[in-house]
């Protein structure tokens, strides 16, 4: 299985794990935090037109987003990724594949697409 990322607070008297929350995940090769993961996915939720979406057999998802869009998104709003495409998908597969942070939907297994018809979810791990 995939290391689930887990996120907390810092303050001490929150009871945090500031231990945790400095340890890096490489996306891309670039270091990110848990709390910068976190916050950038859920930017990314709030910002993108999330949609339902209905499969044959399977029923309807909601709150989905295509491969393609959350490219477009990590591309324009992830400062570190510098706008580069190959840095974009690589860190979208990233956290789909290795991570498990994204869920595919409608297809076995979680294999990253960057393309108008892979449909995912946020997994509510991330948010």
């Amino acid at each position: 299985m995939p290391p689930k990322l887990t996120v907390t607070t810092s303050d001490p008297e929150s009871g945090g794990n500031a231990e945790a929350d400095n340890q890096k995940v490489l996306l891309a090769g670039l270091p990110f935090t848990h709390p910068q993961i976190s916050t950038f996915l859920s930017r990314a939720k709030a910002e993108m037109s999330l949609r339902p979406v209905r499969f044959p057999f399977l029923g309807e998802y909601q709150d989905c987003f295509a491969g393609e869009e959350f490219v477009g998104w990590l591309l324009e709003n992830v400062p570190e990724f510098q706008k580069d495409l190959d840095i974009a998908l690589v860190a979208a597969r990233e956290l789909t594949e290795r991570e498990d942070l994204l869920r595919r939907l409608g297809e076995f297994g979680n294999k990253f697409d960057n393309a108008d018809d892979a449909f995912y979810q946020f997994r509510p791990k991330v948010l």
